[in-house]
């Protein structure tokens, strides 16, 4: 497995397709997304979105033209090599997909143990550090049902961000959530992105967020991934 490092760029796809099945549903994708950089993604249902991002966290292959993520050649992907690529990032989805029977803290230590971690003590430290940094300090021994909707997609973003990512590849995740706990969720994620440099791609069909928190934008539409310089508010 080779790894490329592109010093200055946590995602780049030159001349590269978008497959769904067999079915070719994005093409000529170039984009390049800066280390630290945060980006919406946008497009309506069917556009190609959600294949994207599957692509990128090695979901589904990368048929055509080049692909790094993270430093990994997408072309190259594996079932032996993928674990590597995505300990590399922190995926957020807008189903919670929490394991129901672990506590809030196991939740976070499955990830490190099963990343390589084997001291007690620094998974301990490492969990509680997380969940304070996303304001659940108290939750450790609290089971994902026991905790509100918000608290629950706050303790999704600590699993993505436990391993310290250099990406963050968030799908919806403010999907189910009122407008008061997107802030929240919101403001976390930027927090996220400003102070530890991580990038963030976020797709999304809120179009209010494109507004209230003006970042760059890349839409999924007639086939292709276009910058927007406006913020098409419906």
């Amino acid at each position: 497995m080779t790894t490329i490092e592109k010093p200055n760029l946590s995602i780049q796809l030159i001349d590269a397709a978008v497959h769904n099945g067999t079915d070719m549903v994005l093409s000529d994708i170039n984009i390049a997304i800066s280390k630290g950089g945060f980006a919406y993604l946008i497009g309506k249902t069917g556009s190609g979105k959600s294949s994207l991002l599957k692509t990128l966290y090695a979901a589904q292959p990368l048929k055509l033209g080049e692909g790094i993520v993270a430093g990994y050649n997408l072309e190259e992907m594996t079932f032996r090599t993928i674990p590597h690529l995505r300990r590399r990032l922190g995926i957020v989805f807008q189903d919670f997909n929490l394991i129901e029977d672990m506590t809030s803290a196991e939740n976070l230590s499955f990830i490190l143990a099963s990343t390589g971690w084997k001291r007690k003590q620094a998974i301990q430290e490492r969990v509680g550090e997380t969940l304070e940094s996303v304001g659940l300090f108290g939750v450790e021994q609290k089971f994902p049902h026991q905790l509100s909707g918000g608290e629950q997609q706050r303790l999704v973003i600590a699993r993505a961000i436990v391993n310290k990512p250099e990406l963050i590849i968030a799908d919806e995740p403010t999907g189910n959530l009122d407008p008061e706990t997107t802030d929240e969720i919101m403001q976390l994620l930027l927090s996220i992105n400003r102070n530890s440099n991580t990038t963030i791609l976020f797709a999304t069909h809120d179009y209010v967020l494109l507004e209230k928190y003006p970042n760059r934008i890349l839409e999924c539409i007639d086939g292709q991934v276009r910058e927007r310089v406006d913020i098409p508010i419906s």
